[in-house]
């Protein structure tokens, strides 16, 4: 492993090399802290390894939105009938206007519930944004439970409201 530990006050952390940049041909690292015993940080740190080695590792941070939202409608059409993928393909379009060259990882609450608003603004229906807070959530559930992330992104009941 090309990589290392470090401790920075009472937290550690590890860097370590996750491949090289197929534009560049510069290495890629990734760090990530926040352990609070080195025995954790080398756990870690070895979970992250063997997921690099057996190619199963995503780097998170390079995933846009429209990316992921149509893995995941590829996945909801083999178990859904004709008319409700039809439904979540216009709902996500809808939502890919506003974030589709997005990183996954820099999705928050306040930028998805300003989509929401901005929606109610243009004059759409409850129902329409309904359907479009449906299908971001169920994409954003999938990101949960394949642990591409690790942020939480508040569930925005209130949308309505604004």
């Amino acid at each position: 492993m090309k990589g290392y530990f470090r401790k920075r006050g009472n937290k550690w952390s590890y860097t370590i090399d996750i491949g090289v940049e197929p534009a560049t041909g510069k290495r890629k690292q990734k760090t990530v802290s926040g352990f609070k015993t080195k025995k954790e940080v080398q756990a870690a740190c070895s979970e992250m390894q063997q997921a690099i080695n057996s190619q199963t590792f995503v780097d998170e941070s390079a995933i846009l939105v429209k990316d992921f939202a149509m893995k995941w409608l590829e996945h909801y059409s083999e178990n859904s009938k004709v008319s409700s993928v039809r439904i979540r393909k216009q709902e996500l379009n809808r939502l890919l206007k506003y974030l589709a060259y997005a990183k996954l990882k820099d999705i928050t609450g306040l930028t998805y519930q300003t989509v929401l608003s901005d929606l109610k603004k243009k004059g759409y229906s409850d129902n329409s944004i309904l359907g479009t807070h449906t299908s971001a959530r169920m994409i954003f559930k999938k990101q949960w439970n394949t642990n591409l992330l690790k942020r939480t992104l508040r569930n925005s009941q209130k949308f309505l409201a604004a």
